[in-house]
């Protein structure tokens, strides 16, 4: 005799879930809590801030100070006013951390993805998450909006800061100004370019150190060492590495002999965008 079993309603085979289902939004927001989970993530973009509105500050008390000085000298004054970028200078003041603050935010991005190498935890989430270029156009993404906008935050309140400064020495700050508006969101768009470089070295070479030291030498030794040679094609060479890019193109108009401002937006936007994108192949092919 045979015995007919029934199964009880809805205890069928479930669907075991799979990563590749994953959705780019559910990765983002896995990425976005491991981002905003780390006591480190906030001292570094704490650092960025302060190094921003610490330089304006002593930007514009030195600038004061200058002009302190130029008040009892006729001599010195007219050669300050004379200067062609005096009406813009107190933009500049504002954006003079930038130059610091790339190097913060360009580590913090580099350990976005070293991290993941160095502790293990790459197998775990490629394991969860099988299509890697989602990951990693995860963290891309929070990188780029993280840098932007703590750029611009930190930028705002320099202007702040600086107010009373600004005041006692009768510097004029206009924040609808162009020179102000280039300064910050171009100075903002920099940072970005910076943060998707380090992402890049990040992925690329897995090694948190290694990262940040290649980063810094691209965007500090390597700039300096070619302005020790006047050769045709070392100056040219140096036009087109990224803070020449965003030097020009702060600039009200281009720099003699430099490139038209729009070559310099695609040279900036190809420093961004290529490293990632041979991260990305390289990512997919290497082993975790």
């Amino acid at each position: 005799m045979s015995t007919l079993t029934h199964a009880a309603p809805g205890a069928g085979p479930r669907h075991a879930p799979n990563g590749k289902d994953l959705t780019f939004a559910r990765i983002l927001r896995s990425e976005w809590i491991k981002f905003t989970t780390l006591s480190s993530t906030y001292v570094l973009l704490a650092c960025t801030v302060a190094v921003i509105v610490g330089i304006a500050l002593i930007s514009t008390w030195s600038f004061g100070w200058v002009l302190e000085q130029a008040a009892a000298d006729p001599q010195m004054a007219g050669a300050v006013e004379s200067d062609p970028d005096f009406a813009t200078l107190g933009a500049t003041l504002l954006s003079g951390g930038i130059s610091f603050a790339q190097l913060i935010i360009g580590s913090l991005a580099v350990m976005m993805m070293s991290s993941e190498f160095a502790t293990g935890t790459a197998r775990a989430t490629f394991t969860a998450a099988p299509r890697r270029l989602n990951v990693l156009g995860a963290k891309a993404l929070i990188a780029a909006v993280t840098a932007f906008a703590t750029t611009v935050v930190a930028m705002l309140a320099a202007y702040v800061a600086v107010q009373p400064l600004a005041d006692r020495y009768g510097i004029e700050f206009d924040p609808a100004g162009e020179a102000f508006q280039r300064q910050l969101w171009i100075g903002a768009a920099f940072v970005v370019a910076i943060a998707l470089i380090g992402l890049a070295l990040g992925t690329l070479l897995r090694n948190s150190a290694g990262a940040i030291v290649t980063l810094a030498g691209l965007v500090f030794v390597l700039p300096m060492i070619l302005m020790a040679f006047s050769a045709d094609l070392i100056v040219t060479i140096r036009q087109y590495l990224p803070d020449a890019a965003y030097g020009n193109l702060i600039a009200s108009e281009s720099f003699p002999d430099a490139p038209e401002q729009w070559v310099s937006a695609l040279v900036l936007a190809a420093w961004a965008i290529v490293p990632l994108v041979v991260s990305a192949l390289v990512l997919r092919r290497r082993d975790v």
